[in-house]
């Protein structure tokens, strides 16, 4: 203690020890497992739907191809090429979708279902008439599980101003096999044809 309390201590600052600076790690980025499975996902099913994307145009641009351009090349000596359609035979009928066979304004109307099978069906005019002319339907003896539709023209000159159900139609079934038979019909006199139905020729 000092003799005199009044007198101040000196004081001695107090030195704090100097602290090593801390060094923090540096922070480092680390790729999510998960994140990373997703992005593989992604880029598969992307490269998935590009494949089948493309297929399908190469299926859908050839059939397209097939069906449009049914004509066949041919390369003349001069190097020339010339483009020929592919004949269709019109007389060709599928069973399962009909069809139409014409000759001017003769017509034979063939619905579907009306065929065992396909057939290739004819019309022949035979002969010149005063008011009809005369058909042969072949193949003669084709049986139809359903009616088909005749349509013959008329001459109205020939009806020398009688009615157009004055005609008399006669019709074989077979070829010219026993006796004719009329049958009914019915009359289009914008078209001047007869219309009428038969289940053989």
């Amino acid at each position: 203690m000092p003799d005199n309390p009044t007198e101040k201590i000196p004081s001695k600052p107090f030195i704090f020890p100097e602290e090593e600076p801390i060094e923090m790690p540096t922070p480092q980025e680390y790729d999510s497992p998960l994140e990373d499975e997703e992005v593989k996902s992604a880029v598969k099913k992307s490269f998935v739907i590009v494949v089948v994307i493309a297929i399908l145009l190469f299926v859908v641009g050839n059939t397209v191809w097939n069906l449009s351009w049914n004509k066949k090349k041919a390369v003349q000596p001069g190097g020339d090429i010339t483009v020929i359609d592919t004949p269709v035979d019109p007389n060709l009928i599928l069973a399962a979708t009909g069809g139409t066979v014409s000759l001017g304004k003769a017509e034979l109307i063939i619905p579907p279902g009306a065929l065992a099978r396909d057939e290739r069906i004819e019309i022949e005019k035979v002969a010149d008439g005063e008011v009809t002319d005369l058909y042969y339907f072949k193949p003669h003896g084709l049986k139809f599980l359903k009616r088909i539709t005749v349509v013959l023209p008329y001459k109205e000159e020939g009806l020398k101003g009688q009615s157009p159900y004055s005609i008399e139609l006669d019709y074989w079934p077979k070829e010219k096999v026993g006796d004719p038979r009329a049958i009914g019909y019915s009359i289009n006199e914008q078209e001047k044809t007869l219309q009428t139905h038969v289940s053989e020729f």
